[in-house]
């Protein structure tokens, strides 16, 4: 009989004292921590700036908004099979989102509905692959 409830898929991560003392000084000075998150992020990219977000949903609805400041077009096309995450951010973003069937083979917008859906006047395409949104 197989037991009903809440369970965790097995996981682990082998971890040595000097992870823990590290992950024990970013508790107590969160603000060291993130700026040299942020120091070791720019020089690796080589970019002047570093903006960390808590998701990629929210780097997607601000990307999405500094988009929508640009234009007076308003609608985002997207699969209509897909995450919630991403018409939620779309929708956060003061956009409306505009559904385009995929394939099923691909999962990639049905090209016969994709002309008629952007031809709507449709700011951007959203293309979601797998778990991430590209």
């Amino acid at each position: 009989m197989m037991k009903i409830g809440r369970s965790l898929p097995p996981a682990s991560v082998s971890c040595c004292w000097q992870d823990l003392w590290h992950g024990m000084a970013g508790a107590c000075a969160p603000d060291r921590a993130l700026r040299a998150r942020i120091d070791e992020i720019r020089r690796e990219f080589d970019v002047p700036y570093v903006f960390p977000i808590s998701s990629g949903t929210a780097a997607l609805t601000l990307t999405l908004t500094a988009l929508a400041s640009l234009s007076d077009r308003t609608e985002v096309v997207m699969p209509a099979y897909t995450c919630f995450s991403l018409p939620a951010a779309v929708v956060h973003a003061g956009l409306r989102p505009v559904l385009c069937d995929i394939v099923d083979s691909t999962f990639d917008f049905d090209p016969t509905q994709l002309p008629r859906v952007v031809g709507s006047g449709a700011r951007n395409n959203a293309a979601a692959s797998g778990s991430s949104i590209s």
